[in-house]
């Protein structure tokens, strides 16, 4: 990721507010305190596809820990993401209708992943899909949850 991104290792994420699909509201302000894992994707990416296993499975492995929020956010409508989760699987809190922000925060790439610490400091940020990756990322929320 270049150094200049908004979401660069070492910045802190920029202020966002989105509704979920089940009409709550997630925002910087009340995810303060909270680890944000962060994927950012959309339906016709085949290397976001790719990596959604892999993604459930750290959901499913930090699923006791209450502070850690997966969230997907995605330029796609509900009703794509409808039709796609009739056909796969993915347990990451997906947020729809997001160019603004995707363009808001620079993504070039699909999948971007970021994670952000309990401070709001973005502490991991990783383009495209590579399994070391997603290694990397357990590592960190690892280290994070002990």
């Amino acid at each position: 990721m270049m150094k200049n991104s908004p979401v660069a290792e070492g910045k802190t994420i920029p202020d966002f507010e989105f509704t979920d699909r089940s009409g709550n509201t997630i925002s910087k302000s009340n995810t303060s305190g909270n680890i944000l894992v962060i994927n950012t994707w959309f339906v016709k990416c085949k290397p976001c596809i790719m990596e959604i296993p892999e993604l459930n499975d750290l959901v499913e492995k930090y699923k006791e820990h209450s502070n850690i929020q997966f969230l997907a956010v995605t330029f796609d409508s509900d009703d794509e993401i409808n039709s796609f989760l009739e056909r796969e699987k993915f347990d990451f809190n997906i947020i729809t209708n997001q160019m603004g922000f995707l363009q808001k925060i620079k993504i070039m790439s699909y999948p971007t992943n970021i994670i952000v610490d309990p401070e709001g400091q973005i502490v991991f940020n990783a383009m495209g899909y590579n399994p070391a990756n997603i290694k990397k990322m357990d590592e960190l929320l690892e280290n994070m949850t002990k």
